[in-house]
């Protein structure tokens, strides 16, 4: 396994091991996110896998990116949502071909819309998985997403999250995403 697929393994685990922690605090109180919009935006790093360097070797290239989404929670512990993400770079990635030969496709800024299901399986971690596409001049390509957050509380209704999101795009590359966030609820009738 790859050192950074290691890392965000082993992150996602914290996260998920500090909330089921915090989950049993006698303390902690249960807000409700039935019925309410959240309204998100983050920044945030894409490592693109299979991406032509400058010395025309492949390799993993980072880039800035932008997402905003929003999620309407039908249930506690489940929303759906549309999430968008555009990445602020052009690039040439390796296409999947089958053979032996290697082929390359052009992305100019990139831009992912997926529908997302969520689940929130304890207080202040969400997984995500979804099915989308990347748009770009020249080639769409599908994409299918899973990843997590950990949100923050903050005073009227807002939240800071980290996210982890990784897309595989059908035939052709691979992306993993990391951000920071800020979310605002809306039509609360409690705190969340």
């Amino acid at each position: 396994m790859k050192l950074y697929k290691k890392w965000i393994l082993y992150l996602l685990l914290g996260i998920t091991i500090k909330a089921n922690a915090q989950h049993g605090q006698a303390h902690q109180k249960e807000h409700s996110t039935r019925g309410n919009l959240r309204i998100s935006t983050a920044m945030g790093h894409a490592f693109i896998k299979k991406a032509l360097h400058k010395d025309l070797e492949t390799a993993t290239v980072s880039a800035a990116a932008l997402a905003l989404d929003a999620d309407y929670w039908f249930l506690n512990r489940l929303a759906a949502g549309l999430h968008s993400d555009l990445v602020f770079e052009s690039f040439l990635v390796e296409k999947k071909t089958g053979g032996e030969e290697v082929d390359f496709i052009e992305r100019e800024y990139p831009l992912a819309i997926v529908p997302v299901i969520m689940f929130s399986p304890v207080n202040h971690v969400t997984l995500i998985g979804g099915v989308g596409r990347e748009l770009s001049r020249g080639k769409n390509l599908t994409l299918y997403r899973g990843g997590a957050e950990y949100g923050f509380e903050l005073p009227n209704h807002w939240e800071l999250a980290l996210s982890a999101m990784y897309d595989a795009k059908h035939k052709s590359y691979d992306t993993w995403m990391l951000g920071l966030g800020i979310s605002k609820w809306i039509g609360l009738s409690h705190k969340h």
